[in-house]
């Protein structure tokens, strides 16, 4: 068994989770009156495009297995969440603002994915291979 890949998740997990809480906490004023849930779609956006450049940079052998796993598995992991994506948009629906709450489904998982596959293409030109 390799303790250090397990290191690596639990370290890259706990500064993720960090720079979640801070960018919720410097996102806070932009969430007042139950408007768009801008902190939780900004950390996605960027975990997606992040998550991308390293998959590639992995693939590529650009990063050592521990290294990947601290910043993919560990801090990309706890940085996003798809569980406050799914439990926001319920409660814009609740709220009675199911426009908003579909607009926030709709653009999350477009720009998730295209940002997810520009970071892709980033790490790909980085390691020489796009």
């Amino acid at each position: 068994m390799n303790y250090w890949a397990y290191l690596a998740v639990a370290m890259g997990g706990a500064l993720g989770a960090v720079m979640r809480f801070a960018v919720a906490r410097w996102m806070q004023p932009w969430l007042e009156g139950g408007g768009f849930p801008y902190p939780t779609f900004v950390v996605n956006l960027a975990g997606s495009l992040f998550l991308g450049l390293i998959y590639s940079l992995g693939k590529a052998n650009w990063l050592q297995d521990e290294y990947r796993l601290f910043w993919a598995t560990g801090v990309m992991g706890a940085f996003t969440t798809f569980s406050t994506f799914a439990v926001e948009g319920v409660l814009l629906m609740e709220a009675g603002r199911w426009k908003l709450a579909l607009l926030y489904w709709i653009l999350s998982l477009v720009f998730g994915v295209v940002i997810a596959y520009l970071g892709m293409l980033i790490g790909s030109r980085i390691a020489g291979n796009g």
